[in-house]
């Protein structure tokens, strides 16, 4: 009988714990979500809060925190929709060099003579963006790390939404115009002369 005590004690506990850690996960989840909210009204509403997350973030980001609401709420609703609520490590990844990416993008991309042409200015990189990308301007040039930049971004972007970059090339078709039927190619209608 008491065997059976024990055993029905530690079912018990575990499934505690189990329930206990499912709460935690589901309320990260519903914070990564109004954090969101809060900070996509921090750029609208003088309140205390919502300003002090926007600033906070353009200081650490820059121009990136507009995509910040965006990638807090996406994040948060990975977690409620995973079966054991977490947000997969890829996913926490890209979000990561999407911001990184991005941010040293506007940085290198909107880089500006100073005034007394000693160097240049700081821009809408933020933290991250005058670092990384600063290390890389000094090291390519603008142009080109702005291209590179850019390039990273899309393809942090992609990898964040499992976007295929072929699938883009679809997207070119769109705007192919198609022949109609007995209109022949110049290149043909050459081979067939003698």
């Amino acid at each position: 009988m008491a065997a059976k005590k024990r055993k029905k004690a530690k079912k018990s506990k575990k499934e505690e714990s189990k329930n206990s850690s499912s709460f935690w996960r589901g309320f990260g989840a519903v914070t990564l979500i109004i954090g969101g909210i809060v900070l996509a009204f921090g750029s609208f509403v003088d309140a205390p809060i919502p300003r002090g997350m926007w600033n906070g973030s353009w200081w650490l980001v820059g121009g990136a925190t507009v995509i910040a609401p965006f990638a807090l709420v996406y994040l948060g609703s990975l977690k409620f929709l995973s079966e054991d609520q977490r947000i997969p490590l890829p996913k926490i990844v890209g979000v990561v060099a999407l911001f990184t990416f991005f941010s040293s993008w506007l940085h290198v991309a909107f880089l500006q003579e100073s005034p007394d042409g000693l160097g240049l200015v700081e821009s809408y990189g933020g933290g991250v963006g005058s670092t990384v990308g600063g290390l890389v301007v000094s090291a390519f040039g603008k142009f080109l790390a702005s291209m590179v930049f850019f390039v990273l971004t899309v393809f942090a972007a992609l990898f964040l939404l499992a976007i295929e970059p072929k699938s883009l090339l679809k997207l070119a078709n769109l705007f192919r115009r198609q022949r109609p039927e007995g209109e022949e190619d110049m290149g043909e209608l050459k081979k067939k002369l003698p």
